[in-house]
């Protein structure tokens, strides 16, 4: 009962943070950035783009080389994965930067936490 009472008030004391305003639209705004950068630099998106593949080992005669065409779809793969995990990554840090400024004592608290966790598994390495 009394590690539940505990909880309570320290949960009482955190100040909720927008998750809109510290996640989602940091995320959106990487998301754009990504989606621009592509177009600036000429990603092509449609038809397709010519590519030697060599198959074997060595240099020469042993290595049997043809010409294909790959589809440029592959691109659209590509830059949807790295929108996506560079918007998260972003909109998670900004949402966490948010929690601590607005709970500086709680921050500091998870700080030290991790600090100590790393000194004491450092013990036993």
């Amino acid at each position: 009962m009394g590690i539940h009472n505990t909880i309570n008030e320290i949960a009482s004391h955190i100040t909720a943070v927008s998750v809109v305003k510290w996640g989602l639209i940091p995320a959106a705004i990487t998301l754009m950035l990504v989606v621009g950068l592509c177009y600036s630099l000429g990603v092509r998106v449609t038809g397709t783009t010519s590519a030697q593949v060599c198959v074997g080992r060595g240099a020469g005669k042993d290595r049997d080389c043809k010409v294909k065409q790959i589809s440029n779809l592959w691109n659209v793969l590509w830059i949807s994965m790295i929108g996506v995990v560079a918007s998260s990554v972003v909109g998670v840090s900004s949402y966490k930067m948010g929690l601590a400024i607005y709970n500086p004592k709680i921050a500091a608290g998870m700080v030290g936490a991790r600090v100590g966790a790393d000194v004491i598994s450092g013990l036993f390495d």
